[in-house]
């Protein structure tokens, strides 16, 4: 089989189609991990790691893309993550507001993604009014 479409689905929008041959293996964290078949199957005592292939989804490259582009606002990507809810976008919606110092977005970021340990870690450094490098 040549190139096939794959198709990733939020809820029941899919998103643009990425053209591969390779099969799905994982789905997690809006993370695809994907094994090409046809290279493995040429030696297959001798598989290599070359043969994965790491996808991303829409929501995740969009997400990292607006946080990287500082002419975007942290209130901005807090909105179009609530759009696009998942615990994995609110952890890094929470790393960038802890490297920005915005403690008060990096508490709601941790809040919705339920980690327990970074709303703890975001009250530390409230307490201490230091950086989040330092108290790490």
């Amino acid at each position: 089989p040549g190139m096939q479409r794959m198709y990733i689905f939020r809820d029941l929008d899919p998103e643009e189609p990425v053209l591969s041959s390779a099969y799905i293996c994982k789905f997690k964290n809006l993370k695809i991990k994907a094994v090409n078949m046809n290279d493995l199957m040429r030696d297959p005592d001798f598989p290599n790691k070359k043969f994965l292939i790491d996808f991303n989804t829409r929501s995740l490259r969009d997400t990292a893309e607006m946080l990287e582009n500082s002419a975007i606002s942290i209130q901005d990507c807090f909105s179009y993550i609530e759009r696009n809810s998942h615990p994995r976008l609110w952890k890094l919606l929470a790393d960038k507001a802890l490297d920005r110092l915005d403690f008060v977005v990096a508490e709601q970021a941790f809040v919705r993604s339920k980690d327990y340990q970074g709303i703890d870690f975001v009250k530390r450094l409230k307490v201490l009014g230091g950086s989040p490098k330092a108290a790490r």
